[in-house]
């Protein structure tokens, strides 16, 4: 398995050194475009963070989670374990949306959602390199962006999401995933 992973220490400045090229100008005209607004410990306000469940499904479309999964998700948030980070336009209407999830000096991407149909350009660039920045001000040292699947390996959109994650750095954490099938005993042989 590959991860994309972000070393945080740098901060922002090294962090923009670390996007791909084309990336730049994506956060800085996502930067432009987009107000953000936080729902975290700090800012633990239920009206705005319900205002995304709807919004991942109107976007995701099939897949949509279930109210539990939102109740879970809503007390990592105000336990401190995660942050909602919301993008509008300035008449309000909610753009995107990337959830960070916090694990010790780790953070990881856990959801992103952006209304693409909304813009020429891709817009989630700019929340997800601002979710980045935020978890280095809070003392944390990686940001996990999740996994890279290799073009073959994968559906075309698990493959397209791996490449917007590759390109915000050029560090991949590797690993060897064995997966062994278990089987009950045979009943000539005996338990062992």
């Amino acid at each position: 398995r590959m991860h994309a992973v972000v070393d945080l220490a740098g901060g922002e400045e090294a962090l923009r050194r670390g996007l791909r090229d084309s990336y730049r100008s994506l956060v800085n005209g996502g930067r432009k475009q987009m107000v953000m607004t936080y729902v975290n410990r700090d800012n633990p306000d239920r009206n705005q963070f319900d205002t995304f469940p709807a919004f991942h499904s109107r976007i995701a479309g099939a897949g949509a989670r279930a109210a539990d999964y939102w109740s879970v998700i809503w007390e990592e948030i105000a336990r401190g374990d995660a942050e909602l980070s919301l993008g509008r336009l300035a008449d309000g209407s909610l753009v995107a949306g990337t959830l960070t999830a916090f694990a010790g000096k780790c953070a990881y991407y856990a959801s992103g959602v952006y209304d693409r149909d909304r813009f020429e350009k891709p817009l989630g660039h700019w929340p997800v390199f601002d979710a980045m920045v935020r978890a280095g001000a809070r003392g944390i040292s990686r940001y996990d962006l999740g996994e890279v699947h290799p073009r073959g390996a994968a559906s075309d959109k698990e493959v397209q999401i791996g490449f917007f994650k590759k390109g915000f750095t050029d560090h991949v954490v590797l690993w060897i995933e064995w997966q062994v099938p278990l089987a009950p005993p045979r009943p000539d042989r005996g338990a062992t």
